[in-house]
This record gives C-alpha cells, structure tokens and sequence, in this order.
C-alpha cells in the first residue's frame, strides 16, 4: 500500500475573502453571534487559543466584545 496523502484545497477569490471578513466584523459590532453559523466550518480551530468549533470561537468573541464594548 503506498503512502498517498488526499487533500482538498479550497481557493476564495479576494473579492469573496474581503466580504466573508466584512461579515465577520460586522457579526462582532453587533453582536449577532447566531450569524456567524454561516462563516465558521465545523472544524475550525484556532492553535494561538487552544480553540476548537465555532462554538468556542463564539465564546472567545463574546470575551473580546465584552472586554472592549466600544
């Protein structure tokens, strides 16, 4: 059996990169954590925070806009 690595690879034009963080920006300032159901994969993980799911993300942004409300 030979060793084959399988990977999908996913390329966002910069016009789509720039809206999907326009979107996440704009779910921050209002706060509309359920929105970012949409914007966040299933298995995100975030390695600098020891965060894994959107779930957790949610929780560290909540955190962040709590401590800096402006």
């Amino acid at each position: 059996m030979s060793d084959v690595m399988l990977r999908c690879e996913f390329q966002m034009s910069l016009e789509e990169n720039k809206k999907l963080i326009l979107r996440l920006n704009e779910a921050f300032n209002t706060q509309n954590w359920d929105s970012l159901d949409d914007l966040i994969a299933q298995d995100y993980v975030n390695h600098s925070n020891n965060i894994k799911g959107p779930e957790a993300l949610k929780q560290l942004m909540k955190m962040g806009k709590s401590a800096f409300p402006d």
